[in-house]
């Protein structure tokens, strides 16, 4: 599940977007997934998104494109975003200066 989860987001959301966490209900008698969608950089900054409905065959947001688009900027724009990913590159600068 995870994996075409995975496959799906990627190919059809971008890479950033990934699932975190799953929780297995019933809707007449038919086991459903849903799953919680998390934005998460290279640098490990993340957030929550959203909430991606698997019935084994298609995948459906159920969190409102209006709903999502707003968490993304708002992850987006967190300054701590910005503190790891400068600190990601003074690293890297670091160990390439040595």
């Amino acid at each position: 599940m995870y994996r075409a989860a995975i496959k799906y987001l990627l190919f059809n959301h971008g890479g950033l977007l990934v699932p975190t966490a799953h929780r297995e209900i019933r809707i007449k008698g038919i086991p459903v997934w849903i799953l919680t969608v998390t934005l998460r950089y290279p640098t490990g900054h993340e957030g929550y998104v959203g909430d991606l409905l698997y019935d084994g065959e298609t995948f459906t947001f159920l969190t409102e494109q209006s709903a999502m688009g707003e968490r993304v900027r708002r992850i987006a724009s967190d300054p701590e975003r910005d503190r790891k990913w400068n600190g990601l590159q003074a690293s890297a600068l670091q160990a390439t200066e040595g």
